[in-house]
């Protein structure tokens, strides 16, 4: 059977792998904080370090430690407020991801790496960071469980049920991103509501010195 592809880009970030750790936050959902400034920064130095990918999406910068600038605020901090939506919404269904969710979600995140969309090398999940590739898997799980529960089959991207699904569950980011309250540590971006929903967008002036990594988010 044909399976789900969630066609969304790998997206690279970044200047400088200089930013000011510690445990203040980067982002923060509905009141639940979502990552540190040490999290963030521990995730971009293990991307830092990933060959293979950085050279799949020509992620390296022109200078000495630094990683090709410019989605930090939308995919990465993006990819983490989409995931804490995701699992918003499934405690909020009393939904809970199951093993099968994990699988499909794996396979799914697997695919869409292995058959890029956007010209860049085929990649494996073992080649992404440790520490990145346990937040897509986090991510693609919840995603995929909200599919399950929305009536769709995640191993059958044709069938009609699983498109009408995906309608609805996209149709439903929009509203959490749209409700959501979520703030951003404004050296890394601002949170910005709009007729899609909210999405959080590079900071206003100068770029922050710091870099991001890629990110696969689904469609919604």
């Amino acid at each position: 059977m044909k399976r789900l592809a969630l066609l969304v880009p790998l997206v690279l970030v970044v200047v400088g792998l200089s930013a000011c750790g510690g445990d203040d936050p980067v982002a923060t959902v509905n009141g639940e904080e979502v990552m540190t400034q040490d999290e963030l920064q521990g995730l971009l130095e293990d991307v830092s370090d990933a060959d293979d990918l950085l050279t799949s999406v020509n992620g390296r910068g022109a200078g000495s430690g630094t990683l090709r600038s410019g989605y930090v605020s939308s995919v990465v901090i993006g990819n983490v407020v989409l995931s804490e939506l995701l699992r918003g919404e499934l405690e909020e269904q009393g939904v809970e991801v199951s093993d099968e969710d994990v699988e499909n979600g794996t396979q799914i995140l697997t695919d869409n790496l292995g058959n890029p969309q956007d010209g860049s090398n085929p990649l494996t999940v073992d080649q992404l960071p440790e520490s990145y590739q346990d937040d897509l898997l986090d991510l693609y799980a919840r995603y995929t469980a909200l599919l399950v529960a929305f009536g769709g089959d995640p191993t059958d991207a044709a069938a009609p049920e699983t498109q009408a699904a995906l309608q609805d569950l996209s149709d439903r980011l929009v509203e959490l991103r749209r409700d959501a309250d979520v703030e951003i540590d404004p050296r890394w971006g601002r949170w910005v509501v709009g007729e899609g929903g909210g999405t959080v967008e590079p900071p206003e002036g100068p770029a922050a010195s710091a870099t991001t990594a890629p990110a696969v988010v689904p469609a919604g």
